[in-house]
């Protein structure tokens, strides 16, 4: 149960454990939150303290939109890469278009 971590391992509410420690801890949460809904409702609480990437961009020049990546002048467009001179687009690998 963590936020903002990526490839980190034995880690609980962003702390680190040793791999003994980790499993005790999961045991405690299980006998703390027994039913999904109250393990839903604590990460919640505990996830709403930390900031969300405004927009994920990878390698892109001049771009807008959300999770694109190598692409150059491309706006408003979404979950999409290699895009070139474009805008309003969902497509990949795409130059020179306008939807």
């Amino acid at each position: 149960m963590c936020v903002n971590l990526n490839g980190k391992k034995y880690h609980i509410e962003n702390k680190e454990y040793s791999k003994e420690e980790y499993f005790k801890k999961i045991k405690e949460y299980e006998v703390k939150f027994p039913t999904l809904n109250e393990k839903r409702k604590y990460f919640h609480d505990f996830s709403i303290q930390f900031p969300f990437p405004y927009v994920n961009l990878q390698n892109c020049e001049n771009c807008s939109g959300d999770n694109l990546s190598n692409s150059k002048n491309a706006h408003d467009c979404y979950s999409t890469s290699e895009i070139e001179d474009g805008k309003y687009l969902t497509s990949e690998k795409t130059k020179n278009s306008y939807d």
